[in-house]
């Protein structure tokens, strides 16, 4: 199968997969971390005043769609899964290089980049441990 071909199937499901993440984020902080309205941490601890679980929810989103990205997109992959990895890795950098510079003078390095370049990381690191684990299981039986 020409490498094109490959792409096109393997970048749009790294894209699909690294928003589909997001979901679930959302699920998780506002019904189970901070439920009621941010009122009570796990439901057991009450606030004084209600934690703005929306903030939270945008610190994290950048995170959480990088590493699903990478993870997403190199689980799709039917070879190579860590080269496609990097690649992938290296594609989110560039198009955060590229937002960033041609943000018309409103360039700021939050929080939310940071999260975002370490997803990347962490995203990397999931895959490595996954080829790991099935070179190891491969190398078991034979």
């Amino acid at each position: 199968m020409p490498l094109f071909l490959r792409w096109i199937a393997v970048l749009p499901g790294a894209v699909l997969g690294g928003l589909a993440a997001t979901f679930p984020l959302h699920w998780i902080l506002d019904a189970w971390i901070f439920p009621h309205d941010g009122a009570y941490f796990l439901d057991m601890i009450e606030f004084d005043q209600p934690v703005d679980v929306a903030t939270i929810e945008l610190g994290l989103t950048p995170l959480i769609i990088a590493v699903f990205y990478v993870w997403a997109g190199a689980e799709i992959a039917p070879a190579h899964k860590l080269k496609v990895g990097v690649v992938l890795s290296l594609l989110f950098v560039c198009a955060l290089a590229y937002l960033f510079f041609t943000s018309n003078g409103q360039a700021t390095f939050e929080i939310k980049t940071a999260g975002a370049l370490f997803g990347i990381l962490l995203g990397l690191a999931i895959v490595w441990l996954r080829v790991r684990q099935i070179r190891l299981t491969q190398a078991k039986l034979t």
